[in-house]
């Protein structure tokens, strides 16, 4: 298989398991492949183990380990291209002004999703 071939790879950042499962179901219905991580300090380091891979990142905003802003602000050190998906129930505007701050391809799809939108919004990204 050649690289236009193979299917994007999306890293998806979240400490609820139910809603991870969701999502990486409806990712891997949607055509992609999918890492998953439990939280912000093993996202990192997912992140960092596949770099060279990752075409894409869902990303929690609000986790207990490491917030969504901090994981953000990281990882645009070493993958400052590569489109990142917050998802989050209560971003406030004053955090999605922060996230913007931050830059790189950034946006936004509030919880709760439907598989198909999160699929749609994910290949709207990945298209670019």
């Amino acid at each position: 298989m050649t690289e236009a071939q193979r299917p994007s790879l999306v890293v998806v950042i979240e400490d609820d398991a139910d809603v991870r499962a969701v999502a990486v179901a409806a990712l891997e219905v949607g055509g992609m492949r999918v890492l998953e991580a439990d939280g912000g300090v093993r996202g990192l380091a997912v992140l960092r183990d596949h770099a060279a891979e990752v075409d894409a990142i869902l990303l929690d905003l609000h986790m207990p380990d490491m917030g969504g802003e901090v994981v953000l602000e990281a990882l645009r050190e070493t993958l400052p291209t590569v489109p990142v998906v917050i998802f989050s129930g209560y971003a406030s505007r004053d955090v999605l002004r922060r996230v913007a701050e931050i830059g790189g391809p950034t946006s936004a799809l509030r919880k709760p999703f439907r598989a198909s939108e999160l699929i749609e919004h994910m290949k709207s990204c990945l298209d670019g």
